[in-house]
C-alpha cells in the first residue's frame, strides 16, 4: 500500500533525470523514421503545436475501450484516426515530438474521471490512462500534458495545466513497453481488479527515504602499505531519494571522497572504493573513517602498526636460520653425536 501526495506545480524539492539520447530514438509505437511522422514533426515543431495537431487529428473511439484494446502505435494511429484511445493520442504526440527533435516519453497509471462512459469499467477491471510528457529544456524538467482528455472534454486545457487526477504508475521513456505498470501483473486467466485507488480523507504523513551506511576496512594495517575497503550507503526505504550526499573522510591521512546521486532508487544501494597508504611511523598509532550520507553517518575504527612491525617476525627466522646452518658447518660433529645417540 503506497500514500499518493498530487501537486499541481512540480516540487522544486524533488530533482528529475534529465533527458538522454535515448528520450528521441525511434521504437516500437514510436516510429520516428516513417515518412508521415517525419513530415508532421517538420510542420510542427513545438511542443504546443504537435498538441494541438493530435487532440484535431484523432477521435476517441469508446466503443474500443470495452474490447480490451490493442496498442496500434502513431504510424497505425494517423492510418485509423476514428479508432483511437488514450495509447494512440500519446504515441502519436511522442513520435512526432521525437522526431522533431523533443524529448518525450509516456506515463501509465490512474486517471480519476467522472466520464461515466469509462467508470463502469473501471469499477471491475484495471483500466490504466496513458498520456505524455515532454522535456522543457528551459524549465528542465518533465511537463505532463493530456490530449486524449482534451479531446473527450471538448477542449478543456491539459497543455499549460494538468489536473489533481493522474496518478503514474509508471514510465516509458528508454523503451516503449517496459516496465510494466501495476495492474499488468496477475496469474494467468486471472480476471478482474488487482489495484485499488481511494481518495484519503485527511493528507498523509510524506514517507522519506532512509539512507544506511557501511564501512568494510581492515581494523589492522600495516604504516607505508596500502590499505583497501568499501564503502555501501543503501536506500533502505520502499520510496526514491531525490538526492544523496555522500561525504568520506578518514585520519591520519584524509581520502576526501565526495559524491552526489540523484534518484537513488528504493532498496538500491552503490559502493565507493576507498584506499589508504599511512606514511610509516615508529609507533602504533590509530585511525578513523567517517562517512556520511545524508542524515545517516558511519565511523569504523582501525590501528597503524609501524613498519618495522613486519621486519621484527623475518629477523627472528633469519638469525635462526644462520646458528642453525653454523651449526651444521662449524660444528658437524655435534650434530653426528647426537644422531648416533639417537
Amino acid at each position: 500500500r503506497a500514500s499518493v501526495a498530487i501537486t499541481l506545480n512540480p516540487n522544486p524539492n524533488y530533482t528529475e533525470s534529465a533527458p538522454t539520447e535515448g528520450s528521441t530514438k525511434p521504437d516500437q509505437y514510436w516510429e520516428t523514421e516513417n515518412a508521415k511522422i517525419i513530415s508532421l514533426a517538420n510542420a510542427y515543431r513545438t511542443p504546443r503545436a504537435i498538441y494541438d495537431y493530435v487532440v484535431s487529428a484523432l477521435s476517441y473511439n469508446y466503443d474500443r475501450v470495452n474490447q480490451n484494446p490493442i496498442r496500434k502505435g502513431a504510424v497505425a494511429a494517423l492510418a485509423n484516426p476514428t479508432t483511437a484511445v488514450c495509447m494512440e493520442f500519446t504515441d502519436l504526440f511522442i513520435a512526432v515530438a521525437r522526431a522533431a527533435g523533443i524529448p518525450a516519453r509516456e506515463v501509465v497509471g490512474f486517471a480519476y474521471t467522472t466520464n461515466t462512459k469509462l467508470r463502469p469499467l473501471s469499477l471491475l477491471t484495471d483500466v490504466l490512462h496513458a498520456w505524455p510528457e515532454y522535456y522543457d529544456t528551459e524549465k528542465k524538467t518533465w511537463v505532463p500534458i493530456d490530449p486524449t482528455w482534451a479531446k473527450t472534454t471538448g477542449g478543456v486545457n491539459y497543455f499549460d495545466k494538468l489536473d489533481f487526477n493522474h496518478i503514474a504508475f509508471t514510465i516509458h521513456g528508454s523503451s516503449s513497453t517496459y516496465p510494466y505498470p501495476a495492474g499488468s501483473y496477475r496469474k494467468s486467466g486471472g480476471e478482474g481488479k488487482t489495484v485499488q485507488v481511494r481518495f484519503a480523507t485527511v493528507a498523509p504523513d510524506a514517507e522519506t527515504g532512509k539512507l544506511t551506511t557501511q564501512i568494510n576496512f581492515p581494523k589492522q594495517i600495516t604504516a607505508g602499505m596500502e590499505a583497501r575497503g568499501l564503502v555501501t550507503v543503501t536506500n533502505t526505504s520502499g520510496v526514491a531519494i531525490p538526492k544523496a550526499d555522500i561525504s568520506i573522510q578518514s585520519t591520519p591521512v584524509d581520502v576526501s571522497i565526495t559524491r552526489s546521486l540523484t534518484d537513488m532508487p528504493p532498496f538500491s544501494s552503490t559502493q565507493i572504493p576507498i584506499t589508504l597508504t599511512i606514511p610509516s611511523a615508529w609507533g602504533k598509532t590509530s585511525g578513523r573513517i567517517t562517512v556520511q550520507a545524508n542524515n545517516a553517518s558511519a565511523q569504523a575504527f582501525f590501528t597503524v602498526q609501524p613498519f618495522y612491525g613486519l621486519l621484527i617476525p623475518a629477523a627472528v627466522a633469519f638469525i635462526a636460520l644462520l646458528l642453525l646452518a653454523w651449526i651444521l658447518l662449524a660444528r658437524p660433529h655435534v650434530i653426528w653425536r647426537t644422531f648416533k645417540k639417537s
